[in-house]
């Protein structure tokens, strides 16, 4: 009964939340209490999220409330850093539909991360794709053939896509072909640019076709 309440007591002040309207960039980094966080519809430029994984799910999940100018969580965000979201396993489909601005998408060390949902097919703007570290994720969806968009793949330390993504014979490189510069652990398979080796590298990398 407590739990229910405070349940709802959380859906009454959403609504209530700040917003802060100037916002425009985010990182949150080793809070793996937090459960939510604000829709920050204002934030338009980088969202790193850090050892959260429940608050990236259940933020996904939530439905616009801003009043009559309704805004869908996270709908403004063009350069999104998923890191070391221990419990991820994949990413929530109801949340990818509302990413109708991302541009970037980084997802590094979800050690059990499994997939990439089909749902992903809706990132419409998305130009490059960065994979790093997730030794769980088996393969890659056939759903990326729909991001005509996507100008780049960076994939390191996904031991489980190393012969999936082979050029030409891997099962996975249909899925992928269509991708103008594709690298995998620092090789490139095709097209060229700047490949991805550091941390210092993963946040300012070549943003080459954006």
């Amino acid at each position: 009964m407590e739990r229910d309440e405070e349940e709802k007591g959380d859906e009454q002040t959403e609504e209530e939340w700040p917003h802060f309207p100037c916002l425009s960039k985010l990182d949150i980094e080793d809070c793996p209490n937090l459960t939510r966080v604000p829709l920050f519809p204002t934030v338009e430029g980088r969202l790193v999220l850090e050892s959260c994984t429940e608050a990236l799910v259940r933020t996904m999940k939530m439905e616009p409330v801003l009043g009559t100018a309704l805004v869908a969580p996270l709908s403004k965000v063009k350069e999104l850093f998923l890191e070391r979201m221990k419990e991820l396993q994949s990413l929530p489909e109801e949340g990818l539909r509302n990413l109708t601005s991302l541009r970037y998408l980084s997802i590094r060390d979800c050690r059990r991360l499994t997939s990439l949902p089909p749902a992903i097919r809706h990132l419409a703007s998305l130009r490059q794709l960065v994979i790093v570290g997730c030794t769980r994720l088996a393969s890659l969806p056939p759903a990326l053939r729909d991001l005509t968009s996507l100008r780049r793949l960076d994939i390191e330390w996904c031991t489980l896509l190393r012969e999936r993504c082979r050029r030409g014979e891997g099962k996975d490189w249909p899925n992928i072909s269509h991708i103008p510069v594709i690298y995998l652990n620092g090789e490139a398979l095709q097209g060229s640019g700047w490949p991805i080796y550091t941390t210092t590298a993963f946040y300012f990398s070549c943003f080459f076709f954006l």
